[in-house]
This record gives C-alpha cells, structure tokens and sequence, in this order.
C-alpha cells in the first residue's frame, strides 16, 4: 500500500476480533474485544514552485519523515433479557486510544534552522454504558411500546501540540489533560395507530460536566451544562 509516491506510504495495518456469545432460550450475552493498529508515512502538500524547478516530482515530498500511528483497543458487553411483555438490555464498554500525527506544511517558512514539522497528540482512556428498560402496553386498544434508559460516558484525555525535526520532539508547545463526563436520561413511547402510521414520542435529558487543566493558566477551567431535548416523530 505504497501509492504512488516517490516517498512510499508504507502503511501498515493490524486488526484483530475476539468474540464470546451464549444465548439461553430469548436471552442473550456477548462479550467482545477488537484491536486496531495503523502506521504510515505522508506526503504532505508541496511547493508547485518546487515541481515546476525539478527540484521534485509531482509526487514527491519535502519532508519525508511526516507521517502517523494510531492505536485502539476496547472492550464491550451486552446483555439483552426477556421479561414479561418486555425486555431489559445493558451495555458496558471500555476502550483505550492512541494516535501521533506529524505534519510539516510550511517547511522552513517559521524557522528556517530546524524547519517547521510538528507533532500532534492524543491520549484517551474512556468508559460507558447504558441501561434499557422496554415494554409492551396499549393505548386505547392501540398496540404501544415504551422505553426508558440511562446512558453515562467519561474521557479522560491527554492532547499535545510539539514541535519536531524529522519525528524528533525539539520542544512542547502545549500538552493539556480533559477530563469529560456525559450522562443522559430518557424516556419514549411508540404507537401503532394504523399498520401504515406509527408515532414516537420521546423526551431526553443531557448533562455534561468539563475539566481542564492546560499549560496555559488561560485554558484551564471547569464548566458543566445540560438539555432537555424533546423528539416527535411520524413513520409512514
């Protein structure tokens, strides 16, 4: 997977899928792993100056230590329950992410000793959830259904910014850690008022919490906020 650049791509892949399943009679339960692994090399954007010279070909790089490497594992599982004219689901997840991208798009426009290739990063552990509740009932002698859940997520995330000759860290231009928290609550209805019309009804509550500590004492703070979000909905 090289492409057709003089500086070869040279992009590498790994995935990996481990899965667990039983099934006892309606219910069921799963356990699932995944791992994803991906490095390469980048040709950037170049001079049109630097083509029409010769100095290099249409597909060729300036830099040609630019490129990246990103990682991901997680872990998740799920529960699905018949009960009594309903059902009950559940979900858990984990998941760990890492990912480095080195970029030079102006070269030695900024500093013309060690040139302008930096580095960006991105570190994340995150967790989650959600708890489902549905059952059957009616309305007036129409058929309905309705659900209530919980959803929650937490990030704990390191982001940064470094300046970089040939892949090398020179210097940290600003390196911050996020700590963000999501949780929802909600609740819809679904009737069948014809076999060609059905409605969904639905309200939902978010609320979101925010934590950051930055190099720069200006970015650092904490701020949490939270809406309400009505839905209505008609299926023809």
């Amino acid at each position: 997977r090289d492409g057709p650049w003089v500086e070869p791509a040279d992009l590498r892949r790994d995935n990996a899928l481990l899965r667990y399943s039983e099934r006892r009679g309606a219910d069921r339960f799963s356990v699932t792993g995944m791992f994803h692994d991906s490095r390469w090399r980048a040709t950037d954007q170049v001079p049109l100056r630097a083509i029409e010279s010769g100095l290099i070909d249409r597909f060729g790089s300036i830099d040609p230590s630019d490129g990246g490497r990103t990682r991901r594992a997680s872990l998740s599982a799920n529960l699905h329950r018949h009960l009594d004219g309903g059902s009950f689901e559940a979900r858990a997840w984990v998941l760990a992410y890492r990912m480095s991208l080195l970029s030079n798009f102006t070269y030695f426009l900024e500093d013309a000793v060690e040139g302008d290739q930096f580095e960006q990063t991105d570190w994340r552990r995150a967790t989650g959830g959600e708890l489902r509740r549905s059952w059957a009932a009616r309305l007036g002698g129409l058929p309905m259904r309705n659900s209530v859940g919980l959803q929650w997520r937490h990030d704990r995330i390191s982001v940064g910014l470094h300046k970089t000759r040939g892949g090398q860290r020179l210097d940290t231009v600003r390196e911050d850690s996020v700590r963000q928290t999501s949780a929802a609550a909600y609740a819809e209805s679904e009737i069948a008022w014809q076999p060609w019309l059905r409605t969904i009804a639905g309200l939902r509550f978010d609320r979101y919490w925010f934590d950051v500590e930055a190099m720069q004492a200006a970015n650092t703070g904490a701020a949490h906020a939270g809406r309400m979000s009505p839905k209505l909905s008609a299926i023809l």
